[in-house]
């Protein structure tokens, strides 16, 4: 986020606006420190812009493997007969390739989009869901899914309400784009940088 145009000020714009409109809605409130009214307005505040950089990140960053074996001779998928398997064949499912299908997010889809997930971002045009798989599918999805997805929300929430973020002009900052991701390792989890990003972080006023 900090190789688009606009920076963080989006985020600061979002998060501003949510802190002034419940402090509004709950005189009184100190959201400094750590005390239980910075925890409930994080808790609740639907920040969306946020919640979409979460979920972006993830589907450009994120890279698993699923394997299964087959139970059964004469398996196919979705009854394509090119693509049948007999019992205890191997299947690994590389849900990265799904996230990066230009049929399903666009011609962009190698490119992180902050707001993507917004609104009708994250429909087909015949009005279902995108497949969003950085946690896995089917039986073998991560339980603990909203639990992690919630944690980044609120952690990357908390920091802006309290820091200034800004890259560092002494470094060469890298160009934004997922060809920066460290392909070498493919299906570990989420995919690092090839290069650091150097930051300035200073204390909001």
């Amino acid at each position: 986020m900090l190789h688009e145009p606009q920076s963080l000020a989006p985020l600061y714009e979002e998060l501003d606006a949510a802190r002034d409109a419940w402090l509004k809605s709950h005189p009184g409130t100190d959201l400094n420190g750590d005390n239980l009214g910075l925890a409930e307005f994080l808790s609740n505040a639907s920040l969306p812009l946020i919640t979409s950089i979460v979920s972006e990140s993830l589907r450009v960053s994120s890279s698993s493997f699923s394997i299964r074996t087959v139970v059964e001779d004469g398996v196919t998928i979705n009854g394509y007969p090119q693509f049948e398997f007999s019992k205890d064949d191997m299947l690994l499912c590389q849900l990265r390739s799904v996230h990066l299908d230009q049929e399903v997010y666009g011609p962009d889809a190698a490119t992180f989009k902050p707001d993507r997930f917004l609104g009708s971002g994250i429909v087909t045009e015949g009005g279902s869901r995108k497949p969003f798989l950085p946690f896995g599918g089917g039986v073998s999805q991560c339980e603990g899914r909203h639990y992690a997805s919630k944690g980044c929300k609120l952690v990357l929430a908390l920091f802006l309400l309290n820091f200034d973020i800004k890259l560092d002009p002494a470094y060469e900052a890298p160009s934004s784009g997922s060809a920066l991701l460290d392909m070498t390792r493919i299906g570990t989890g989420v995919l690092h940088p090839t290069k650091p990003t150097h930051i300035l972080v200073s204390k909001r006023k």
